[in-house]
C-alpha cells in the first residue's frame, strides 16, 4: 500500500505535468532548463472573468539569472556563501541581491502609494513566508515616504514597477512580471490579483516554498536569502481555473495554486476580481434555488413539470409555462442587483435526466427543435434529447437579465440527456455553457484516445461544443471514476485531457473536488 508521502508526491507530480501542458507546448520553462513543480499552475489560465473573449496567447519568459540561486544557507559574503570567491575559470561570481542576511532583514517591503487591498495582502503574504523562512521580519511601507536604503521589494503597481512592467503584458490581466536586480525585486502583474499570484509564484521558483494539499506544506528554512539576477514574464493559457472553495482554508489554498474563480464572495476585498457563485445559488443546478417548490408550488403549480398527468415538484420545471421565465429572470437580475461584484449564476437544471415535464407545450417545442429526437447516455438506455428545450429556456432568462445587467454571465451545463450541443438552439451570448465530463465516457483513457468507443462519443460531443460555443467552460471530476469516489484509474489522464481542450481552442477548466481526494487523487 502507498504511504501518505509517496501518494502527496505523486499528486505534486501530477500537478506539474497538468498545468505545465496546459499552458501549451509554446510556452517557456520559468526557470529555465529544471522548473520547480507547483509554479506551472499560474500557467493554467489568463482571463479570470467568463467573458465572451477566449484564451490569451502563451506565456512568454526571460530568466536572465540562468539556474536559480535558490536560498544561500550561509550569510551573503561569507565564505560559506561564496560570495568573492573566483569560479574555475577565474571569473567573478554573479551580483547578488541581498534579501535578509543573518536572520536580519536586509531589505524592504515597498507598496504603491494608492495600494489596493490585494496588494496589502500580497506584500502581507510574502513578509509571513519570509519570516518563516529566515525568522527576520521585513518591514512593509508605503512608497513616497522617508528615503529608503537598502534594497527593495516593490510589490504590485509601485513608481518602479510600472516603469519596468514589460509591453507584452499589455492586455493581459494575469499576467506576471517579476524582475531582480542587485537593488530592487520588482513583484507585479497585469492586475491586482495578478499581484497576488506573482508573489506566490516567487515563493515557489525562487524560495522553494510548496503548498502540496490542504495543510500540507513545505517552508524551507535558511537565515539568509539571496538571489541572483532574473526576469519573468509569463501569462496564463487558461481564462479560468477553478473548484469549489467555500470554506477559507479551500479558497487560501487555491490562490497559492494559481485557481481564481468559483471562490467566495468573502475573499474579494483581497482577491480583486477572483469570480464566485453567490450563497443563494451555490453550485450548478440552479433551477429548485431559483423557483424553489416551497414558495412557488401552491400559487404556480403550472411552472412545475407534468409527469404521468400530475404535476410533481420533485423533477425540472415546465419551460413553456407562462411567466415562469420572466420570473426567474427577475430572481437571477436581483441577485446581481445585489452584488456589484458577481460576474456568474448557474441557471441549470436540477441534478438528474428523469423528470421532464411532459406536457404539451414542451414535449411540441421537443418536436420543433430537435424533433423529438433521443441521445445516448454511455451504458445507460438512449434517454429524450433535452439540450434544445434546455438552452431554449435559458436564452429566455439571458435575454430578460441582459435588459438590466448586459455584463453578467450566466452558466448552463451540458450534462446527462442534455451533454450533446443542441440542434438548433444557439446558446445566447450571456449564457456559458458548462460541459461535464459525465457519460458518456471512461474515464480510465483519455477523451481524445480512439481506442474507447464511450470517449470517442464523448469527444463527439467535446468538439461539436468547441466549434459552438468556444467560451466552453469545461466541468472535470476527481474524486470519480466509473462511480462516485472511486479514485481516477489513471491519473495521468488529467494532462492529456487539458492539453486536448487546449488544442480545441477551450480554456476554462472547473474541477469538482473537495479537496479531501486532492493528495490521493491529484488535483484536476
Amino acid at each position: 500500500m502507498p504511504t501518505a508521502s509517496s501518494m502527496l508526491s505523486a499528486s505534486l507530480g501530477l500537478l506539474t505535468l497538468i498545468v505545465s501542458l496546459a499552458a501549451c507546448e509554446s510556452t517557456p520553462d520559468l526557470t529555465g532548463p529544471a522548473p520547480s513543480t507547483d509554479a506551472a499552475a499560474r500557467d493554467a489560465g489568463s482571463d479570470a472573468g467568463l467573458s465572451d473573449d477566449t484564451g490569451s496567447d502563451a506565456a512568454e519568459h526571460d530568466d536572465a539569472g540562468g539556474e536559480d540561486s535558490g536560498l544561500d544557507a550561509g550569510v551573503p559574503g561569507s565564505d560559506a556563501s561564496g560570495s568573492g570567491d573566483t569560479g574555475p575559470d577565474g571569473s567573478l561570481p554573479p551580483p547578488e541581491l541581498i534579501l535578509v542576511s543573518g536572520g536580519v532583514p536586509a531589505a524592504t517591503v515597498v507598496l504603491p502609494q494608492h495600494e489596493h487591498p490585494a496588494e496589502r495582502y500580497a506584500a502581507e503574504e510574502l513578509a509571513r513566508y519570509l519570516r518563516a523562512i529566515s525568522g527576520a521580519e521585513l518591514p512593509i511601507v508605503v512608497e513616497g515616504g522617508p528615503q529608503l536604503t537598502g534594497p527593495t521589494i516593490e510589490v504590485g503597481k509601485t513608481e518602479a514597477a510600472v516603469s519596468a512592467f514589460p509591453s507584452e503584458l499589455t492586455g493581459k490581466p494575469e499576467g506576471i512580471f517579476m524582475e531582480a536586480s542587485t537593488e530592487r525585486l520588482i513583484l507585479t502583474g497585469g492586475s491586482n490579483r495578478a499581484v497576488l499570484y506573482a508573489v506566490y509564484l516567487f515563493l515557489e521558483e525562487k524560495l522553494g516554498c510548496r503548498w502540496l494539499a490542504l495543510d500540507v506544506e513545505h517552508v524551507p528554512a535558511s537565515p539568509s536569502i539571496t538571489l541572483s539576477p532574473f526576469r519573468i514574464v509569463t501569462a496564463p493559457a487558461f481564462d479560468l481555473r477553478t473548484f469549489p472553495a467555500r470554506l477559507e482554508r479551500n479558497w487560501t489554498w487555491g490562490q497559492k495554486m494559481g485557481f481564481n474563480g468559483l471562490f467566495s464572495a468573502q475573499t474579494e476585498p483581497t482577491d480583486a476580481g477572483f469570480s464566485y457563485l453567490p450563497a443563494a445559488v451555490w453550485g450548478a443546478h440552479g433551477y429548485a434555488s431559483i423557483i424553489p417548490p416551497a414558495t412557488y408550488s401552491s400559487t404556480h403549480p403550472e411552472w412545475f413539470p407534468l409527469i404521468g398527468g400530475v404535476r410533481k415538484t420533485n423533477g425540472q420545471l415546465c419551460v413553456t409555462a407562462p411567466g415562469l421565465a420572466e420570473e426567474f429572470a427577475k430572481t437571477v437580475a436581483a441577485l446581481f442587483t445585489a452584488d456589484p461584484h458577481l460576474q456568474h449564476v448557474s441557471i441549470s437544471p436540477n441534478d438528474g435526466r428523469i423528470g421532464w415535464c411532459e406536457c404539451n407545450a414542451c414535449t411540441a417545442l421537443d418536436q420543433r427543435l430537435n424533433g423529438g429526437r433521443t441521445t445516448k447516455l454511455g451504458l445507460l438506455p438512449d434517454a429524450p434529447f433535452m439540450g434544445d428545450r434546455a438552452f431554449w429556456f435559458a436564452n429566455k432568462v439571458a435575454n430578460e437579465v441582459a435588459k438590466t445587467h448586459p455584463h453578467a454571465r450566466l452558466l448552463h451545463l451540458a450534462y446527462v440527456n442534455y451533454t450533446e450541443p443542441p440542434d438548433s438552439v444557439t446558446p445566447a451570448a450571456n449564457v456559458i455553457p458548462w460541459l461535464a465530463h459525465y457519460a458518456p465516457g471512461e474515464y480510465s483513457r483519455p477523451i481524445a484516445d480512439p481506442a474507447s468507443a464511450a470517449n470517442a462519443l464523448f469527444n463527439d460531443y467535446l468538439t461539436r461544443w468547441a466549434r459552438k460555443a468556444p467560451r466552453l467552460l469545461f466541468y472535470s471530476y476527481v474524486g470519480k471514476s466509473m462511480w462516485w469516489s472511486l479514485p481516477r484509474p489513471v491519473m495521468s489522464n488529467f494532462a492529456a485531457d487539458i492539453r486536448h481542450l487546449s488544442q480545441l481552442g477551450i480554456h476554462r477548466y472547473y474541477a469538482q473536488s473537495p479537496l479531501g481526494d486532492w493528495a490521493l487523487d491529484g488535483p484536476l
